[in-house]
C-alpha cells in the first residue's frame, strides 16, 4: 500500500513584499499601543503623534490598500498551477495548461509552430482526437518541475 504524497502545508513567506509591509503597519501600531500606556511626557507624547499621523496619513491608507493587492496577488502566484501534456522531440509542449484562480489557459506551444501546414493540420486532428477521448495534466506550483 503505497503512501499519498501530502500537500504542502500554507506558511506565509515572511520576505513578501507584502508580508514585510504588514508586519511593519502592526508595528507602528503596537508602538503607539505602548507608547500611549506610558505616563505623560513631552517627548513620548510628540513620538505617540507622529506615529498616530503617520498611520492616519491618507497617503498611508493609499499604500495600505496597494499592500493589501499586492498580498492578494502574491497569494494567487502561491496558488497558480501548471502542467504540460506531452512534450516533441525539440522540447515543445504539445499542451501548455495554466490554472490561476479561478481560469484555465490551455494552449498547444507545438501546434502553433506548425501553422497550416500538411504536418500541421495532421497534428491538429490528432491533438483534437486526444482531447475528445481527455486527457490528464498533472499540475504543479509554478516554477516547480515534475519529478
Amino acid at each position: 500500500m503505497g503512501t499519498e504524497p501530502r500537500a504542502r502545508e500554507y506558511a506565509p513567506d515572511p520576505y513578501t513584499t507584502a508580508a514585510v509591509h504588514a508586519a511593519a503597519d502592526q508595528l507602528l501600531h503596537d508602538v503607539l499601543a505602548y507608547l500611549d500606556r506610558l505616563p505623560p511626557h513631552p517627548m513620548t507624547s510628540e513620538l505617540a503623534n507622529r506615529v498616530r499621523v503617520h498611520l492616519n496619513d491618507p497617503t498611508a491608507g493609499v499604500v495600505r490598500q496597494h499592500v493589501a493587492k499586492l498580498a492578494a496577488a502574491e497569494e494567487a502566484e502561491r496558488l497558480a498551477r501548471h502542467g504540460d501534456w506531452r512534450f516533441l522531440p525539440n522540447g515543445l509542449s504539445v499542451l501548455l495548461v495554466s490554472v490561476s484562480g479561478d481560469r484555465a489557459v490551455v494552449q498547444s506551444p507545438a501546434a502553433a509552430t506548425f501553422g497550416s501546414t500538411a504536418h500541421g493540420r495532421e497534428f491538429a486532428q490528432q491533438l483534437s482526437k486526444d482531447l475528445a477521448r481527455g486527457v490528464e495534466v498533472r499540475l504543479l506550483p509554478r516554477g516547480e518541475k515534475p519529478r
